[in-house]
């Protein structure tokens, strides 16, 4: 399998709240609805592209026939 890591893309809101979900570390992300972790994601990227204040990349591996996953994700704040 390969991965490749790549710039996040605001499409990729729903995998970066599938694995912080996954994580179970925070007690607000364990108690909301998938659908709302994905919509504070989703800000949160959107945000962080306009502003660059951040650089978010996902690594994505290959899951089959031309479909690739996004598996993890790093978030670095530049001050």
């Amino acid at each position: 399998m390969d991965t490749t890591i790549r710039e996040a893309r605001l499409e990729d809101s729903r995998a970066i709240a599938a694995i912080l979900r996954a994580l179970g570390w925070s007690e607000q992300i364990k108690q909301e609805q998938l659908v709302d972790t994905q919509a504070h994601i989703a800000s949160y990227l959107e945000r962080c592209l306009l502003e660059r204040t951040h650089t978010i990349l996902v690594a994505e591996r290959e899951q089959g026939y031309n479909m690739r996953e996004v598996v993890g994700y790093v978030s670095v704040h530049w001050y």
